[in-house]
This record gives structure tokens, C-alpha cells and sequence, in this order.
């Protein structure tokens, strides 16, 4: 039975891969016309093509198959109601001429429309692309020129319309090219390079649909449609200058005294800067606020400020661009940090024995700490040694004697004058020329 099968199955497969293979050897060949015709649909599962042309008066259809009981036919509406044509035999290929534009052309080989193929022929130098008085739209009925445009004027191209086998009139979309200069921030270099934005609008919709805002002036240009470029007919249409108003802002804050790190919480005295980068001159005024514990000190103007925190407190730092027709404004920017008077200094070496006096103790810098606490660890995570006077240190010794040269650990936790609960941690080098060094075991 399994032998019987896989023979039924075999047989199946032969016969899948003929009519796939006479499927295939029964297509349609369109040619003449002024210009080379476009497929421009192919729907293998309805077996239905659509073509362009360029002038219908010279176009032919072949048609090829080892089978010579076949007819041609036409259909304007849908394939049912249909005529025939005449055709001319040659070999095994059979053609048709004097075609007419807006038809569907197809084969009947025997009464069963299951075995044809489908062609559609519209002849594209009869819709003329036809855009007058491109411009981009302002006032109370454009979008926001902040986020996007708009294109207004008057579209007179012609639609194109096929109808498939079974009469369903379809548009055929053409495709136009919008294209217009506009900025890309590049974050490594700081700056906005000019680039080109290439967009897309069916002809359906290209003055009605909205573009992203450029972020410098320019002139859109308007090509196509798509179609026309295989003819080799594709037009321009050009705007006028658009004056942007479109915004693009990137700011950042940076921390210009020695030994400060940026965080939750600063120690004063701190010089920092403000910048914000934006796409000039569409970007024309830049407003920066710097607000303690909730009260605005001082409001200042320019694309880079530079302050000093001296008091202690809360800060907020604002920032907000405008364009030159004050139309648009950038998202608004806020930086927020405490600046403390409470200070902590760690140094990252000591020699102990090495120049008694001189930087033989670790021992830290301090200012306005009510509590301090720290302990010394080995790589091991062996706890060397802790002291709670910050007057204090370290003098590199464990259980009287000095300890090798290398890289120990430090926990420090302290609280400021503020209440703030704070703790630091990291690497304290020991350094020592003498051999009177004891091995800590693990």
C-alpha cells in the first residue's frame, strides 16, 4: 500500500511541475509602442498583468504554446463580457496588433477561463503629469511649521485605472519623489550636517498628506511620477524658498572645576557650563533660567552660559530655544543637582616609613562632616584596619607591622552638615621601598 503511495504521489508531482512548466511557457510578450513598455503589476495568483506603454499605435501581444486551438479575446468591463480578436499565427506564436488603450487582453485555450492569462494595457503618454503652482502652505490651514508641511497648489494629472478579470475598477497609484535640504545632528561631532530628505506621495495624495518640518530653508521639489522615469519623461516641479521654522536642539551640561564629578550632588565652589547646540540661524533665541530651592536667580541669554555655584542647595537649570519668528520652541531642557559645602578628599597614594612626615599617614581632607567612619581592605576583602576620627588615618600598618606595597580598599561613610548621609569607595596605593614588609594571609 505504501509502495502504491508514493507512486500516486510521484505521478501528482509530474503532473504539479507540467502545469507549472505550461503555465510558464504560456506568457505574454508585450512590445512596441515609441518607447519600451513597463510591467508595472504581476499577480501570479490571478494570473493578471498590467502594462504601460507609450503610444499604443505600434504595440503587439504574443502569445506562445505548443497548442494551436486557441482564441484571443478582449474585455473592457470585466472578462465575462468579452469579444474576440484576430490574431496571427507563427510557429507556436500567436500575436496580436491594433490594440486599443484601457483594454484587458487574454487566451482561451478549450471553453475554461481557469487556464488564461490576463493582460491590462494603458497607454501612459495619454496622462500627461500636469502640477501647477507647487508651493508650501502657511497660515491657519497648514499643520504646525514646527513639526511638518504641507504642499498645496493644483493637480490636474490624470488617474490611471485598469479593471481585473472579475471588473473591479483599481486605481494605479503613481508615485512621486518630495525631496527638500533640511539638517542631521551628529553626535560626535557636535555639529548638523546638510543632508538631502527624499520622501514619497502617491498622486492621490500629495497635497493632501504632511512631510516632516525641514530644520533649514530650502525649495521642495516635486519628481515623478516613478512611471515616467522608465519612459524617460520624469518632470520637476519646484517651490518657491520655504522659511523654516522647525527646531532641533540638543543640549548638555559639563562641569568645568578640577576633581568634580557630575552627579545627584556636587560640592561648591563648582564651575559648570551650559550648551545648547541647534540648527542656526532657524534657531535665533536661547533663554537659560538657574533656580535655587525653588527661586529663579538669574535669567541669561546665548547658546552657552558659564556659572559658579558657590551656596549650598538645591539647583535647577533651564533651558529653552526659540526661532527667529518665535513660532516654534525646542522641548524644554532641566538639570537638576544638589551643591553641597560638605567635602571629602582622598588622596591616591601614601609611603608609609618611606619619609616620616611627608605623606606617610592616609588621611583625608574635610570640610562641614558631622559623622565619618571608614575601614582599609586587602584584595581579599580582609578588613585591615577602621578608624571614626577624621582627624585621623591609616598609618599602613596591620597588627603592628607594615604591610606589602600594592592596592588596598577604602569604605568611607560621612554625614554633611546638610543631614545627607554619604559613602565612597576605591583604591588607596601603598608604596614602600624597605623590605620590612609582612605577608597577610588570606
Amino acid at each position: 500500500m505504501k509502495r502504491y503511495l508514493k507512486i500516486y504521489k510521484f505521478i501528482w508531482a509530474i503532473v504539479f511541475l507540467f502545469c507549472i512548466k505550461s503555465n510558464l511557457s504560456a506568457q505574454y510578450v508585450v512590445s512596441g509602442g515609441t518607447k519600451t513598455p513597463l510591467l508595472v503589476i504581476d499577480n501570479r495568483i490571478a494570473k493578471f498583468q498590467v502594462y504601460l506603454v507609450y503610444g499604443i499605435e505600434s504595440v503587439s501581444i504574443s502569445y506562445n504554446s505548443s497548442s494551436s486551438a486557441h482564441q484571443w479575446y478582449r474585455y473592457q468591463s470585466k472578462a465575462l463580457e468579452n469579444e474576440r480578436v484576430t490574431s496571427t499565427q507563427q510557429g507556436e506564436t500567436s500575436t496580436i496588433r491594433n490594440l486599443s488603450e484601457g483594454y484587458g487582453y487574454f487566451v482561451m485555450e478549450g471553453d475554461s477561463y481557469s487556464t488564461a492569462n490576463f493582460v491590462w494595457l494603458i497607454d501612459y503618454s495619454k496622462y500627461p503629469i500636469d502640477i501647477q503652482n507647487l508651493y508650501v502652505m502657511t497660515g491657519t490651514s497648514a499643520p504646525s511649521p514646527c513639526v511638518s508641511f504641507r504642499l498645496g497648489g493644483t493637480n490636474l494629472t490624470p488617474s490611471m485605472y485598469y479593471n481585473t478579470p472579475d471588473g473591479i475598477r483599481t486605481l494605479l497609484e503613481r508615485r512621486f519623489e518630495v525631496s527638500y535640504g533640511t539638517l542631521e545632528w551628529i553626535e560626535e561631532s557636535k555639529q548638523f550636517l546638510e543632508v538631502l530628505r527624499i520622501d514619497t506621495a502617491d498622486n492621490s495624495n500629495l497635497l493632501d498628506r504632511t512631510f516632516t518640518a525641514p530644520l533649514r530653508d530650502t525649495k521642495v521639489d516635486v519628481t515623478g511620477d516613478l512611471f515616467a522615469r522608465h519612459f524617460e519623461v520624469e518632470q520637476m516641479i519646484s517651490t518657491e524658498i520655504y522659511t523654516a521654522s522647525a527646531l532641533s536642539v540638543h543640549f548638555e551640561q559639563q562641569i568645568l572645576s578640577e576633581n568634580q564629578e557630575e552627579g545627584e550632588e556636587i560640592q561648591s565652589p563648582v564651575d559648570m557650563r551650559f550648551t545648547a547646540y541647534a540648527n542656526e540661524p532657524v534657531a535665533d533665541f536661547y533663554e537659560w533660567k538657574i533656580i535655587k530651592d525653588g527661586d529663579t536667580l538669574f535669567t541669561r541669554l546665548g547658546s552657552e552660559i558659564d556659572f559658579t555655584f558657590q551656596l549650598s542647595g538645591q539647583y535647577t537649570v533651564t533651558g529653552v530655544v526659540y526661532d527667529r519668528s518665535r513660532v516654534c520652541s525646542s522641548e524644554p531642557y532641566e538639570y537638576t543637582f544638589f551643591v553641597t559645602e560638605t567635602q571629602i578628599l582622598i588622596p591616591n597614594a601614601f609611603s608609609p616609613e618611606g619619609s616620616p612626615g611627608i605623606n606617610d599617614e592616609f588621611r583625608i581632607g574635610y570640610k562641614s562632616i558631622l559623622s565619618f567612619r571608614a575601614w582599609i581592605f586587602n584584595r581579599w576583602g580582609q578588613e585591615l584596619f577602621q578608624w571614626s576620627d577624621p582627624t585621623k588615618g591609616w598609618d599602613g600598618k596591620y597588627r603592628g607591622r607594615y604591610v606589602p606595597s600594592g592596592a588596598y580598599y577604602y569604605v568611607i561613610e560621612y554625614t554633611g552638615t546638610d543631614g545627607r548621609k554619604r559613602k565612597k569607595t576605591g583604591d588607596i596605593n601603598v608604596i614602600r621601598s624597605t623590605a620590612t614588609e609582612i605577608i597577610i594571609e588570606q
